[in-house]
């Protein structure tokens, strides 16, 4: 995956979850109480980065998935920075608040769920995975063909 993909996924992540800060705040929160709201922002912007980076990411030659998610939440943090700083007017107290995990902010989790997302679609550039896929359920030695069944016999005794 190059750069200008890596970028492009980003940006298109960028104009949706600004699609999904709106509706928070002109649709979820007149209507929700602010906590609720934001709940439901949060999920609805995890939903968004989920759906968008399993349609969009591919592994590939040169691609490390840690690389690619360091751009995108280098990337998501600084756009935050810079547009609540500059065009919304908060102070970096205010944006910093947005942080505060353990006083109900689930801002992190959105964060977390980006970092991730190129670690649970792709296989890195070896072809591996993080953790081993798994197996189906079938009986040690799988499952008997149909023409290896016998079937029962009947006045057996």
């Amino acid at each position: 995956m190059s750069l200008r993909r890596v970028v492009g996924v980003w940006a298109l992540l960028a104009v949706l979850m600004s699609g999904n800060g709106i509706l928070r705040e002109v649709a979820l929160v007149p209507w929700l109480a602010r906590p609720a709201a934001d709940a439901v922002s949060a999920a609805l912007g995890i939903a968004i980065i989920l759906a968008t980076t399993r349609a969009l990411v591919r592994g590939g030659p040169g691609w490390s998935r840690g690389r690619v998610a360091v751009i995108w939440v280098g990337l998501t943090i600084a756009f935050e920075c810079v547009v609540g700083r500059y065009v919304d007017g908060k102070e970096w107290r205010e944006l910093l608040e947005n942080y505060a995990l353990w006083r109900g902010r689930l801002w992190p989790l959105v964060l977390a769920s980006l970092a991730a997302a190129p670690y649970v679609w792709t296989r890195d550039a070896r072809g591996r995975e993080d953790a081993p896929a798994p197996r189906a359920l079938t009986p040690p030695g799988g499952a008997p063909s149909p023409a290896r069944r016998r079937a029962p016999d009947v006045g057996a005794a």
